[in-house]
């Protein structure tokens, strides 16, 4: 994925805030909203968001963990 718009979708499609999506990339939030809005660019974010899963199988996963 390389598509800002691919990327916005896919976090729709996982339920992912981009909050909590920033927070599971390890990137501040302010970043994360730049880069989706075409202020800044990214690939490796956009890579990154590209393998998020769910954001229900990502708290499954880390609150399993705890």
């Amino acid at each position: 994925m390389s598509n800002v718009a691919q990327a916005k979708r896919k976090l729709k499609h996982g339920n992912w805030s981009y909050r909590a999506a920033a927070e599971a990339l390890g990137c501040a939030y302010q970043f994360l909203n730049k880069v989706l809005n075409g202020h800044e660019t990214s690939a490796p974010l956009l890579a990154a968001i590209d393998a998020l899963p769910t954001f229900d199988e990502w708290r499954r996963v880390h609150e399993s963990g705890k």
